[in-house]
């Protein structure tokens, strides 16, 4: 909420549940009332009509902000709305849906609900397994008790064009044995259907983002081409990806041990050693020149090419898409490692499920898409629904975290709020089960753990909801239903094989890319061993400036370390003190100003530390580039020739962008406590 303040609110933006909010205020006061009745004015003068699509995983926060509008449409003849969803979909009450506001919005308006039970996704035999299931009320009512009594259920047919003989298919359930059994009997199942070469979407749907997770990665063991949740993270599902992002980590931070070390285990240890040296400090030196001069994506590119043909496929994929971000990350002007690989970590690449691809996702994420098979190798054996589950009671205008059960027990309204929440927590996971078998259709496969010996008849688990549905318990190995045959594959077409271009398109003549250099890589060399510590305190010491603004119109504040002591004492000196005053002057201040020019046909890109335009009516009259140094030198003197080149070239992007200005470049020393000026 912090977050949201400081990015949206404060710049007079708001985010969806700000909506939400807002527009469900009506109810608290007078006031607001009035607020709302304006807003309603302007929409109920734009809009006559209005849809809502999934009505089942609708929040009273939801219908709050709704209800004034859908009350106007309800009561005027010449306004309509209309409400679509299946109650038997509501999965999301744990982030608010009321699948009960149908039945209040039914009774309130006195609606007709039209109800379709025509499939227009699933053939014949996927169907047979969902109605024997979902459509077994008694085992239901016998397992989950009062929640079953909200099942509405009408057996599901599929649409005509669906009863072809041509588009038939195959509902299974297996008997298989422990987690590991089903994760490797969910591969044999995908290499006997054909996935990956035969023109069909595949789905392996579970119920927790880490055994999606564990299972993408077991199957693309197995040489499946696995889009993960509909959505790929090039720096976290795989090694390629999760190398470079701890590489970039490290530049960031030479102290970061850990991100060190998962380089140091990778192919890359050897790549860095070859081109530059044993130690990491001089590996870390070449590696941030490189950078300053080409970028990070021409510093990833060129580590990679060692590698490349040692990596698979789908390795390869993952580091294109690391590179082509750091290729828009060079391009935004940014130049810190550490905005690098946040750039790279946040980094999130949608897709679509495609043609011969398995996509593997929570059943929570599948809903409203289809898959010409679908695997499910998580139907959970626990009792639903777990007591330790229980964290918030509600009733009627109160809520309150739930005491322990032996309280709970001694307090009527507790007892009812627990019943309440049980029977909630019975049909979502009832609807859940329905979601997952509908997403099928043409090909359906279950997989169940055998039960234990002294497991109840009864026990409440969407497991033996599905076992006793079909009449069997079974042990490991056994089918203990089936509907159709698995050669229904046959009638699905084998992915043609790519042909290979008859001659390669002539390339016009090459044209050289523009070199990247920095300011900073004109400084002279000076040999000698890298300090980390060194690097640490010069990058603290540059981000507490960084937060100066004028010390004449606000006081600053400095962290309690050696970095912000020396600081706030280098702040003490007369010619330190004068740069940071701004006495009223037209003066304009830029800190971590970053800069991009063509200086004698070299791109140059970089920081300027602190940048002050002087004005005089308007009119730049003066600049002042400052950069601040921690490094240990014994005069002045030494200071500036050591960074002339670096200053120069400031000085020259300086001119370029101001032409008639008088350019001054200064060093503020911490070591000397003292300004140089180059």
């Amino acid at each position: 909420d912090k977050l949201c303040e400081e990015r949206l609110r404060k710049r007079g933006l708001l985010g969806f549940d700000d909506v939400k909010v807002l527009m469900g205020q009506w109810v608290s006061g007078e006031d607001a009332r009035l607020r709302r009745e304006a807003v309603d004015f302007r929409l109920d003068a734009r809009y006559d009509h209005w849809l809502l699509d999934e009505f089942q995983d609708t929040s009273g926060p939801d219908w709050s902000g709704l209800f004034p509008l859908i009350d106007e449409a309800a009561s005027d003849d010449a306004n309509t709305m209309f409400i679509v969803g299946d109650k038997k979909q509501a999965i999301y009450g744990w982030r608010g849906g009321k699948v009960g506001l149908f039945d209040d919005v039914i009774g309130r308006y006195q609606l007709e609900p039209g109800r379709m039970f025509e499939s227009f996704r699933s053939c014949p035999e996927v169907l047979a397994l969902v109605n024997r299931v979902c459509g077994d009320l008694e085992t239901m009512r016998s397992l989950f008790g009062e929640a079953a009594e909200r099942w509405e259920w009408e057996d599901h047919i599929s649409a005509p064009g669906l009863q072809d003989p041509s588009y038939r298919g195959e509902s299974r359930v297996e008997v298989t044995g422990d987690w590991e059994e089903r994760i490797a009997r969910t591969a044999e199942i995908l290499k006997e259907i054909g996935a990956g070469s035969r023109a069909m979407t595949c789905g392996v749907l579970l119920r927790s983002n880490t055994k999606v997770r564990e299972i993408s990665d077991f199957l693309r063991d197995e040489g499946f081409d696995v889009i993960e949740d509909g959505r790929r993270e090039p720096s976290k599902d795989n090694p390629v990806g999760v190398v470079f992002w701890h590489l970039l980590k490290w530049l960031a931070n030479p102290e970061d041990s850990f991100a060190w070390e998962v380089v140091e285990m990778s192919p890359l240890a050897a790549v860095l050693r070859g081109r530059f040296a044993d130690s990491s400090a001089a590996i870390w030196e070449g590696l941030t020149t490189e950078v300053s001069m080409n970028g990070f994506a021409a510093m990833i590119e060129r580590i990679a090419e060692a590698c490349w043909e040692n990596w698979s496929a789908f390795g390869r994929r993952r580091a294109g898409d690391i590179i082509g971000a750091l290729s828009a990350f060079d391009a935004s002007g940014s130049v810190t490692a550490a905005e690098a690989a946040d750039w790279v970590g946040r980094l999130e690449v949608s897709q679509s499920p495609g043609i011969a691809a398995v996509q593997v996702m929570t059943v929570h994420k599948s809903k409203g898409l289809g898959f010409d098979a679908v695997i499910l190798p998580d139907i959970p054996q626990d009792v639903v629904p777990s007591a330790g589950d229980f964290d918030v009671a509600e009733g009627d205008g109160w809520i309150c975290q739930p005491p322990a059960s032996w309280a709970r027990a001694l307090l009527p309204e507790m007892v009812a709020a627990e019943k309440r929440w049980a029977a909630d927590q019975r049909y979502e996971a009832m609807c859940l089960l329905y979601v997952a078998l509908t997403r099928a259709k043409r090909g359906l496969y279950v997989l169940l753990e055998p039960p234990s010996k002294s497991m109840a008849e009864d026990k409440a688990s969407l497991s033996n909801w599905l076992a006793t549905s079909v009449e069997s318990t079974g042990t490991a190995g056994d089918v203990i239903f089936q509907e159709g045959k698995s050669d229904w594959v046959g009638n699905v077409p084998l992915i043609p094989e790519k042909e290979e271009a008859a001659s390669a398109a002539l390339l016009g003549e090459a044209v050289p890319r523009r070199n990247r250099t920095t300011p900073s890589g004109e400084k002279k060399q000076v040999p000698g061993p890298i300090s980390v510590g060194g690097m640490k305190f010069g990058t603290e010491v540059h981000a507490i400036f960084e937060g100066i603004g004028w010390i004449d119109e606000g006081a600053p504040r400095f962290p309690s370390t050696e970095a912000g002591r020396r600081v706030a004492d280098l702040l003490g000196e007369t010619s330190v003190q004068s740069l940071f005053a701004r006495r009223g002057r037209e003066i304009e201040l830029f800190r971590e100003q970053g800069i991009e020019a063509i200086v004698d046909g070299r791109w140059l890109s970089g920081a300027i530390d602190r940048l002050h335009v002087h004005r005089s009516g308007g009119k730049v009259v003066r600049v002042e580039v400052i950069d601040f140094k921690t490094d240990a030198v014994n005069s002045g003197a030494e200071l500036a020739e050591k960074y002339r080149g670096q200053m120069n070239a400031y000085r020259n992007v300086m001119k370029q962008a101001y032409p008639d200005a008088e350019v001054d470049c200064l060093l503020i020393s911490t070591t000397l406590r003292s300004v140089a000026s180059v």
